[in-house]
C-alpha cells in the first residue's frame, strides 16, 4: 500500500514515515512539498502512485487541481483525504463538499494516525456514521467535476453566481428573462451535480483559479 503525504502534515506526525515502512509489510511512503506547479504535483504523484494522499486544509480551495493531477497521473481510484489538528464540524463540511473521504486528527500519535490510515486503506472512513458528514451535499459521483461550462453565455451565468447575484439581478445583466436564466441554472445545475446554485458558483469560481494555477505551471 502506497500513502503520500503533503509536508505541512508529515511535519505535523513525527515519526510517521517510520511507522508506514514498519507496520504494514510492502508498505511505501512519501512526501511531496504542496507549494508546486501543476507538472511538478504530477510528476511526484507519477512517481509514488498512491493508494491514498493526505493534505492539509489549505488544499479545500484547489481540490480540484489535486484531483484532476491524480486522473493525469493514471491514479483516479486515490483517496484524498484531509490531515488537520483537530476535526471541527465546519471543517467536516468543507471536505464533504470538496469530495475528501476522510478527516485524521494529525495531533495524535503517529501509531493512532497510522491505524487510522490503514482503515482508510482498507476502504473505511471513520465519519461515515456521523449525521452532519452524512447529510451534507454532495457532487454526483457520476458527473464530470472539473469540467466547466462551455458555453459563453453560461459562463457569465456562472461568474455571476459565484458573486452572489440571484436570478433577477442575473437576467438584468444578461439582458435575458427571468426564466431563461432559471432554465440554462437548472441545465448547468443537471450537468454539473451541484445540488444548489449556491454550490454550482462557488465549483465555478474554484474551477477558474484552478485553470489559471495549472496554465501558469505547464512549462515546469
Amino acid at each position: 500500500m502506497r500513502i503520500v503525504v503533503d509536508l505541512t502534515v508529515a511535519r505535523g506526525v513525527p515519526g510517521l514515515s517510520e511507522l508506514v515502512a514498519t507496520s504494514r509489510s510492502g508498505s511505501t511512503f512519501g512526501i511531496f512539498d504542496g507549494h508546486v506547479s501543476r507538472g511538478r504535483l504530477v510528476s511526484t504523484i507519477l512517481r509514488f502512485r498512491p493508494d491514498v494522499i493526505v493534505v492539509d486544509p489549505s488544499w479545500l480551495a484547489i481540490s480540484d487541481l489535486l484531483k484532476r493531477s491524480l486522473v493525469i497521473a493514471g491514479c483516479p481510484a486515490a483517496r484524498c483525504v484531509l490531515g488537520s489538528p483537530g476535526v471541527s464540524d465546519a471543517l467536516k463540511i468543507r471536505a464533504a463538499r470538496r469530495g475528501f473521504v476522510d478527516i485524521v486528527d494529525i495531533e495524535q500519535p503517529a501509531d493512532l494516525v497510522i491505524d487510522h490510515l490503514w482503515e482508510i486503506l482498507d476502504g473505511g472512513s471513520r465519519l461515515a456514521e456521523d449525521r452532519l458528514w452524512s447529510i451534507v451535499p454532495r457532487l454526483s459521483p457520476t458527473s464530470d467535476a472539473i469540467e466547466a461550462p462551455s458555453d459563453a453565455l453560461d459562463r457569465e451565468i456562472a461568474e455571476l453566481l459565484s458573486i452572489g447575484l440571484s436570478d433577477r439581478e442575473i437576467a438584468e445583466g444578461v439582458h435575458l428573462s427571468l426564466q431563461a436564466v432559471r432554465n440554462r441554472v437548472s441545465a448547468m445545475l443537471e450537468r454539473s451535480g451541484c445540488v444548489n446554485r449556491t454550490q454550482l458558483g462557488w465549483l465555478y469560481s474554484s474551477r477558474q483559479w484552478v485553470e489559471c494555477l495549472m496554465v501558469d505551471g505547464e512549462s515546469d
